[in-house]
Protein backbone atom coordinates (compact mmCIF):
# COMPACT_ATOMS: atom_id res chain seq x y z
CA UNK A 1 0.00 0.00 0.00
CA UNK A 2 1.11 3.10 -0.76
CA UNK A 3 0.66 6.35 1.38
CA UNK A 4 0.11 9.85 0.33
CA UNK A 5 3.40 12.24 0.05
CA UNK A 6 3.00 15.37 2.53
CA UNK A 7 3.31 17.52 -0.31
CA UNK A 8 0.72 16.63 -2.01
CA UNK A 9 -1.59 16.63 1.51
CA UNK A 10 -0.64 19.75 1.89
CA UNK A 11 -1.61 21.09 -1.60
CA UNK A 12 -4.73 19.74 -1.68
CA UNK A 13 -5.36 21.56 2.15
CA UNK A 14 -4.41 24.75 0.28
CA UNK A 15 -6.53 24.23 -2.40
CA UNK A 16 -9.51 23.26 0.21
CA UNK A 17 -8.53 26.71 2.32
CA UNK A 18 -8.53 29.11 -0.83
CA UNK A 19 -11.67 27.90 -1.82
CA UNK A 20 -13.03 27.67 1.49
CA UNK A 21 -11.92 31.77 1.83
CA UNK A 22 -13.30 33.09 -2.07
CA UNK A 23 -17.04 31.42 -1.17
CA UNK A 24 -17.10 34.24 1.15
CA UNK A 25 -16.13 37.01 -1.85
CA UNK A 26 -19.06 38.40 -3.71
CA UNK A 27 -19.09 41.00 -6.47
CA UNK A 28 -21.97 42.92 -5.14
CA UNK A 29 -20.92 46.12 -3.28
CA UNK A 30 -20.74 47.18 -0.05
CA UNK A 31 -22.05 50.44 -0.11
CA UNK A 32 -26.00 50.53 -0.92
CA UNK A 33 -26.99 51.40 -4.42
CA UNK A 34 -28.82 54.30 -3.12
CA UNK A 35 -26.49 57.74 -4.25
CA UNK A 36 -26.65 59.72 -1.36
CA UNK A 37 -22.74 59.53 0.11
CA UNK A 38 -22.65 57.84 3.14
CA UNK A 39 -21.43 60.84 5.54
CA UNK A 40 -22.75 64.48 5.54
CA UNK A 41 -20.90 67.57 3.73
CA UNK A 42 -17.88 68.25 4.78
CA UNK A 43 -18.98 71.72 5.80
CA UNK A 44 -21.62 70.86 7.60
CA UNK A 45 -19.38 68.39 9.96
CA UNK A 46 -16.97 71.01 10.39
CA UNK A 47 -20.30 73.37 11.41
CA UNK A 48 -21.15 70.76 13.73
CA UNK A 49 -17.93 70.61 16.05
CA UNK A 50 -17.51 73.94 16.02
CA UNK A 51 -20.91 74.66 17.21
CA UNK A 52 -19.77 71.79 19.85
CA UNK A 53 -16.45 72.81 20.56
CA UNK A 54 -18.31 76.76 21.34
CA UNK A 55 -20.26 74.85 23.74
CA UNK A 56 -17.99 72.70 25.54
CA UNK A 57 -15.72 76.37 25.56
CA UNK A 58 -19.18 77.61 27.52
CA UNK A 59 -19.23 74.94 29.94
CA UNK A 60 -15.54 75.04 30.71
CA UNK A 61 -15.79 78.68 31.40
CA UNK A 62 -18.57 77.83 33.75
CA UNK A 63 -16.84 75.15 35.59
CA UNK A 64 -13.97 77.26 35.73
CA UNK A 65 -15.85 79.93 37.55
CA UNK A 66 -17.77 77.99 39.81
CA UNK A 67 -14.35 76.55 40.79
CA UNK A 68 -12.70 80.03 41.46
CA UNK A 69 -15.98 80.64 43.68
CA UNK A 70 -15.84 77.71 46.00
CA UNK A 71 -12.11 78.75 45.97
CA UNK A 72 -12.51 82.14 47.45
CA UNK A 73 -14.54 81.52 50.14
CA UNK A 74 -13.53 80.38 53.36
CA UNK A 75 -14.00 76.34 54.58
CA UNK A 76 -15.84 75.97 57.64
CA UNK A 77 -13.37 72.83 58.94
CA UNK A 78 -10.44 73.24 60.84
CA UNK A 79 -7.00 72.97 58.42
CA UNK A 80 -5.72 69.31 58.69
CA UNK A 81 -2.60 69.08 61.01
CA UNK A 82 0.58 66.79 59.94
Amino acid sequence: MRTVPFRSLAACAAVVGLLYVLGFYSLSSAAPAGGKPPFEDAAVQREEMIRELRDIKELIREQNALLKESLAKPHDRAPVKK
